[in-house]
């Protein structure tokens, strides 16, 4: 169960609808680490752009160190990630 209000992007203003088709996993829904954003849909340009800079710039860790530090983090905070 969230904490955070999640609202139906699908169904939101035409804004949030544009954003939801440019997000949106490929099994056509939106991933909760994203939807939370509803409450602040400009929130998710930015935290997209730093997860982007996060898990794929060049950086000390490879690829799959990332993965499976985001894993154990969410995996403690009892996330489903």
């Amino acid at each position: 169960m969230a904490w955070i209000e999640v609202p139906d992007w699908s169904r939101g203003t035409e804004a949030m609808r544009a954003m939801y088709e440019r997000f949106k996993n490929r099994g056509g829904g939106m991933d909760n680490i994203l939807a939370v954003h509803g409450l602040h849909p400009a929130g998710l340009e930015g935290h997209h752009a730093l997860y982007r800079e996060v898990m794929f710039a060049a950086g000390p860790l490879s690829r799959r160190d990332r993965e499976l530090v985001a894993t154990a983090v969410s995996a403690e905070n009892g996330c489903r990630y």
